[in-house]
């Protein structure tokens, strides 16, 4: 049970780190865009 506990607390840590870096290059606050169905449809 010991090690699930160890091994959980590192992967909470890598989240964060890449939530970080995320938001660092401004992935994380894009907001999510429809595609345009003029250029598809073409």
């Amino acid at each position: 049970m010991l090690s699930y506990s160890r091994i959980i607390a590192e992967l909470v840590l890598y989240a964060k780190d890449d939530a970080d870096l995320m938001i660092e290059f401004g992935w994380l606050e894009r907001v999510p865009e429809a595609a345009n169905r003029k250029e598809l449809k073409q």
